[in-house]
């Protein structure tokens, strides 16, 4: 059973993500007028991309800061972490203690990530299904690991987040050995 004193919830601070979501609409609604303006296909083309890609991003931002901040981004309890996935549960992941090797700091596009290091990556790549098992595959090439944690928008501090999973990291192991 899970003493509730000894979990750790990790927040989303809107307010980091709000000037993300409000520059995707500013640049759909320039895709927009490109489209309403342009008569060559090429500058219809980019209007079209602009609304699909900022329009729908920058939905997806401003629904995430406005409704989803409540919900912990990541969990950290006795029995392991859970990453929860802003815009789609389904997606949440879950690794126990017994799984994790350890995590550390890495970057990817500029931007600071806590990678998951995992005992069984192999493993955990074989037992997926064939989309996520591709997904899997690319993570691990593109950012070093199978999952990661995006640290830009937390309400703390990176090394804040990266020293409670450390710790409780080894606080786990500690239990393990002595049982």
């Amino acid at each position: 059973m899970e003493n509730q004193e000894d979990t750790r919830k990790f927040y989303l601070d809107s307010r980091k993500m709000l000037p993300s979501g409000v520059g995707c609409i500013f640049l759909a609604i320039a895709g927009a007028v490109l489209l309403a303006v342009s008569d060559d296909t090429l500058g219809q083309a980019i209007g079209v991309a602009a609304n699909l890609f900022f329009g729908l991003g920058g939905l997806a931002l401003l629904a995430t800061s406005l409704f989803r901040s409540k919900r912990p981004y990541v969990i950290v309890s006795q029995e392991g972490v859970r990453v929860n996935a802003p815009l789609a549960p389904k997606n949440d992941r879950f690794l126990p203690w017994s799984a994790v090797a350890g995590f550390r700091f890495g970057k990817l596009s500029g931007k600071q990530l806590i990678l998951i290091q995992l005992k069984d990556t192999a493993e955990r790549i074989a037992g997926a299904g064939p989309i996520e098992r591709h997904l899997l595959r690319f993570n691990k090439r593109i950012a070093g690991s199978l999952y990661t944690i995006e640290t830009s928008s937390l309400a703390c501090s990176p090394e804040e987040l990266l020293t409670v999973l450390t710790e409780r990291l080894e606080r786990y192991r500690r239990t393990a050995e002595t049982a």
